[in-house]
């Protein structure tokens, strides 16, 4: 076993636990009909092989959309919407996950919270120029237990500091 492992579908999890059901649902449908499902469900299935090959498209609207880098989850491009538009990335949507668009013209930055669509992160962008990242932050449970974490490791070290030295 090695690193290419994880890699293969079969990393997925016994129970493909970390997939949305409707990527195994025969009967649905995808809403648009430019959407990435079919795609993102043959490589999770495992009928295609190269990682990262999915670009992220335009649902609706149009624009083009040029990918600087990929690694989920995070992703940055420069997106050109030559009008209002919804994006689709080919990501698993999870809750948590933070989309910033910066202006490219002003600098401003915006940030979206990703949207499921087919079980995959969308967002809208409005027309202009952008440089657009995504990451995921996590949920706000999810957050509080990172702190929640690091508090109760040190309250455990200083306890633990203090019986040392008590003795």
């Amino acid at each position: 076993i090695d690193s290419s492992y994880l890699d293969k579908h079969s990393a997925l999890g016994h129970n493909k636990e970390y997939c949305p059901q409707v990527f195994f649902d025969s009967s649905y449908k995808p809403k648009h009909q430019s959407s990435l499902y079919y795609q993102v469900g043959n490589a999770i299935k495992g009928y295609q092989t190269d990682d990262y090959s999915i670009k992220p498209v335009f649902l609706w609207g149009s624009g083009t959309i040029t990918v600087n880098s990929a690694f989920a989850p995070a992703y940055e491009m420069e997106i050109s919407a030559y009008e209002n538009g919804y994006i689709q990335m080919p990501l698993i949507y999870y809750r948590g996950y933070k989309i910033i668009l910066e202006n490219k013209e002003t600098g401003e930055k915006v940030k979206l919270r990703g949207e499921n669509t087919d079980g995959l992160i969308s967002f809208d962008v409005p027309m202009g120029e952008y440089i657009v990242k995504t990451k995921y932050a996590g949920t706000v449970m999810y957050q509080l237990s990172a702190i929640y974490t690091v508090f109760s490791i040190i309250v455990i070290m200083g306890v633990s500091a203090y019986e040392i030295t008590r003795k």
